[in-house]
């Protein structure tokens, strides 16, 4: 019985740590999302790759943690052992913001997400405007040469 105890017990400190780790992982991926809203806004494509070189890494790391938590999910949490109710407690906190900051993460997400496309539709707009006038300029030009009568040899 004692070492069923122990299993347990160590079982569920493992289970702190994923959710101690995810938690951290978590809070710096919710400052780079934020810092990529920044970016975005500001339209500096470099240090835009340069973040989300680094992001990927915490992303991969999130994926880890979670393949790592998924054989915890199918537990009874109130069934689980723990060594100290307070490190429960803790926990459970850690969990629960975890949850809020990945809503969080995700709305940064989609609000740089946005802001990109409405930047992608300004600058193809922009291009579209760019190719009128370089297609009127053309017609003109067109025009001159066909006429034979370019304004610079009059008088």
């Amino acid at each position: 019985m004692e070492r069923t105890v122990m299993h347990a017990t160590q079982s569920t400190e493992r289970l702190a740590e994923l959710i101690e780790t995810r938690h951290a992982t978590l809070s710096e991926l919710r400052s780079l999302a934020a810092l990529q809203y920044r970016i975005v806004n500001s339209r500096d494509l470099g240090k835009l790759v340069e973040l989300l070189a680094a992001k990927q890494r915490f992303l991969e790391r999130l994926r880890t943690i979670d393949d790592a938590l998924a054989p915890y999910r199918h537990d009874d949490p109130d069934s689980r052992l723990w060594a100290d109710p307070a490190r429960r407690e803790w926990c459970r906190q850690l969990a629960a913001e975890s949850v809020v900051w990945m809503g969080e993460v995700m709305e940064l997400e989609v609000a740089a997400e946005r802001c990109l496309a409405a930047q992608r539709d300004e600058t193809t707009a922009e291009l579209d405007q760019e190719a009128c006038r370089f297609r009127a300029i053309s017609a003109y030009r067109s025009s001159d040469v066909a006429e034979g009568s370019g304004w610079a040899h009059e008088g």
